[in-house]
């Protein structure tokens, strides 16, 4: 084995502990195939030691950041970064129709519309008409969603649509949210899968139904935890948006009891305003979880056997 695996000081890398046995067969994968790019070769890393989400991807950037670590140890030689495949291409914003038109304003009374439901979307065309309405009627705008994610039509007791909701898998450290959990530098990416972001949030704009938002949210925070284990088999106990503060004051996610824990720093030379990060708890012991791992499913007893009669 290499000296330099074995002089490691820790074997632990993104939140998976590693054998060094591991780690050599790791160093023997990048020098046999040395034509395969870094993106080619973390995926054939994942499938050697089976390293997924919990929804069954390949943990692709927690293995990439695994090769480089080992490159800067000396462990193995990576090959030059492929800027080229690198740049995402042009958007490509979903195609307007008829479809996502403005419809016929709707203004009254909250309770005129209960009771409420949120229709999880798994048809392609209801994905299809959900972007095109986020296109359209969301300022942001429309953007593929990273990893694991669900997207939500809000309906009334009559069936018509009323908005979108979508969330997805929080991908990146964030300064705020990190040092309010309790978590040091690096370990946010054990248990990030446990945290979830709300991207988008849209009722439509010729919806005028006072506390409509707050109580979609409510909803969606009572439906999302079991949707979300039953589609990837982990149940999150965290929930995060960002709103910017210049266009608005977050009312309906107070009004829902988010909790509004600090701000992103933004970027002016990237055209990124501060936003306020605005978080809300599925579980009571949420902070326990996310700095230690969940709990394992206590085993139920085996039954008893019935007694013998006489």
């Amino acid at each position: 084995m290499d000296p330099l695996i074995e002089k490691l000081h820790s074997t632990t890398f993104f939140g998976r502990r590693f054998t060094r046995k591991q780690l050599a067969d790791v160093q023997q994968t990048v020098a046999t195939f040395p034509a395969l790019s870094r993106k080619e070769l973390a995926h054939t890393i994942c499938e050697h030691l089976r390293w997924r989400t919990p929804g069954g991807a390949n943990r692709v950037a927690a293995a990439l950041g695994l090769l480089e670590k080992l490159a800067r140890a000396g462990i193995v030689q990576l090959p030059p970064k492929r800027v080229e495949s690198m740049r995402p291409g042009p958007r490509k914003p979903p195609p307007a129709t008829r479809r996502s038109d403005p419809q016929p304003r709707i203004e009254c009374d909250l309770q005129d519309l209960l009771p409420l439901r949120l229709l999880r979307l798994e048809q392609e065309a209801d994905v299809q008409l959900f972007n095109e309405y986020i296109e359209r009627h969301h300022y942001l705008g429309y953007r593929q969603p990273r990893g694991p994610h669900l997207r939500y039509f809000l309906l009334d007791r009559q069936g018509r649509r009323l908005g979108c909701l979508l969330f997805s898998q929080a991908t990146h450290s964030l300064r705020c949210r990190d040092e309010w959990i309790g978590w040091q530098p690096e370990q946010y990416k054990k248990h990030l899968e446990l945290v979830l972001s709300q991207p988008r949030f849209l009722i439509f704009p010729w919806v005028r139904v006072k506390c409509l938002a707050s109580k979609a949210l409510a909803l969606a925070l009572r439906q999302l935890p079991q949707d979300w284990q039953q589609r990837y088999r982990t149940k999150p106990v965290l929930v995060e948006t960002f709103v910017d503060q210049q266009l608005y004051r977050g009312t309906c996610y107070r009004a829902a009891n988010w909790q509004c824990i600090g701000q992103t720093r933004g970027r002016a030379d990237a055209g990124r305003t501060r936003k306020h990060v605005y978080v809300y708890p599925l579980a009571r012991d949420f902070r326990s979880i996310l700095l230690h791992g969940p709990r394992p499913a206590a085993r139920k007893p085996p039954p008893a056997e019935p007694a013998e009669s006489l």
